[in-house]
């Protein structure tokens, strides 16, 4: 007993922390299980990556002077923020979605940057995880970005991911999956029962053009990011196997 009262001492030291105290807490328990499975080098870039995704909304948030929560870690789903005020329309909207996936691309393509400067094979398959985990989050469907992105262009784009994850549900099983479906569903059927008309509206032709412009640029870069490292990496594995 004496020895557990010890360890928690160190737990109220993290919450003393303040709004940083839940981020150090569950990025701790993240990289701790993440290392027991990856081994530690590799928790660590991957915990770094899910900050930089998630710093690229809190980013955009404060440029739109609206409030959120730091980061928090949940193991095998990812990372979020919590927002503490609602977006001025779907391009703000839009704007905040895309900051993830934009900075945490820009991370991706970091890690391949220091695997063309180190040749370390870790850099090079965290630079693959990178540009994996912005690419699945631009799947259009909230609440993933994708969908919140592509919702300023039509309100389809809230349910027009749900045949991928389905598929990848079917391919890939994993129960976080079957979560994101029924949120996306409830979501989809709030926004549609809603009478949010004006909100759509918001988005002027040529913003909603510009909107899916962007979007596309940066599915395609993220698919050819993820066939480039992907294609290194069976250079790397081969050549290891030579060895």
């Amino acid at each position: 007993m004496l020895l557990l009262l010890s360890k928690l001492k160190y737990l109220l030291i993290v919450f003393k922390m303040g709004a940083f105290g839940p981020t150090t807490l569950t990025m701790l328990i993240s990289l701790v299980i993440y290392a027991g499975i990856f081994g530690w080098g590799y928790a660590i870039g991957f915990i770094a990556l899910l900050l930089v995704h998630e710093l690229g909304h809190v980013l955009v948030a404060r440029m739109e002077g609206l409030p959120t929560s730091a980061p928090v870690f949940i193991p095998f789903f990812g990372a979020l923020i919590m927002m503490r005020q609602q977006p001025r329309g779907s391009v703000a909207e839009a704007a905040l979605a895309a900051g993830g996936p934009v900075l945490g691309s820009l991370g991706a393509l970091a890690c391949l940057g220091l695997y063309a400067v180190t040749r370390q094979p870790l850099m090079l398959a965290l630079a693959y995880v990178g540009f994996f985990i912005n690419l699945f989050n631009l799947i259009p469907m909230s609440p993933l970005d994708g969908g919140r992105i592509l919702g300023a262009v039509s309100r389809w784009a809230y349910v027009i991911g749900v045949p991928i994850l389905l598929f990848l549900i079917l391919t890939h099983f994993n129960p976080f999956l079957l979560l994101i479906v029924a949120l996306g569903v409830f979501d989809a059927w709030q926004r549609f029962r809603s009478p949010l008309q004006a909100w759509y509206d918001s988005a002027s032709p040529v913003a909603r053009w510009t909107i899916a412009f962007g979007y596309l640029t940066l599915v395609l870069l993220l698919v050819f990011g993820m066939n480039s490292t992907h294609a290194l990496l069976a250079g790397v594995r081969g050549a290891a196997g030579l060895g």
